[in-house]
């Protein structure tokens, strides 16, 4: 990462290269980083800092649809993402289509909790998930959630017995 955008209570801005966790992981290289929160709302600062790369840490706001569009072109994973996603597709699935299910708990069960569309209950996951594979002739699904209720999960799983995705089901994939 050439530059992080920490906005974290407490942050230090630093000017020489450095190990940071980052999206779970140790030991990610920062070359700079700094205490801004305000630059993330202003695009035409962003399009002028000199790093190829810019990263945010410590932020929960989400941008609003009109404001995140224009800014997709330029967000891309590292290809290895892309690369695990295709393997993880293909050996799971085996060409067959699926209907994949974002399912968020943490930060939507406040923020978004009367938002429509967002799926609140574990009963919304599978009759949600239902509709859709009717409608597209579909008989298997996938589950992204961040959910840990044993509860909620074990009345998914019975209902749609969705693939997910651990580092465990990658078992033997190519580096």
């Amino acid at each position: 990462i050439d530059h992080l955008i920490d906005l974290q209570p407490g942050c230090t801005s630093r000017t020489e290269a450095h190990d940071v966790v980052f999206n779970g992981l140790n030991g990610v290289r920062v070359l700079t980083s700094a205490c801004n929160g305000g630059v993330r709302y202003d695009r035409r600062a962003l399009q002028a800092l000199p790093y190829a790369s810019i990263a945010f840490v410590g932020s929960s706001d989400q941008l609003a649809q009109h404001a995140m569009l224009p800014l997709r072109p330029f967000i891309r994973f590292e290809q290895g993402i892309y690369d695990t996603a295709r393997y993880y597709v293909e050996r799971t699935f085996d060409g067959e289509p699926f209907v994949a299910i974002h399912w968020r708990r943490g930060d939507f069960l406040t923020a978004r909790r009367n938002q429509p569309g967002v799926l609140q209950s574990a009963h919304d996951v599978v009759r949600h998930a239902r509709r859709l594979m009717r409608r597209h002739h579909v008989k298997l699904a996938y589950l992204a959630t961040d959910s840990v209720d044993r509860a909620e999960l074990a009345h998914v799983h019975a209902k749609l017995r969705p693939a997910r995705y651990t580092t465990a089901a990658m078992g033997d994939r190519p580096r």
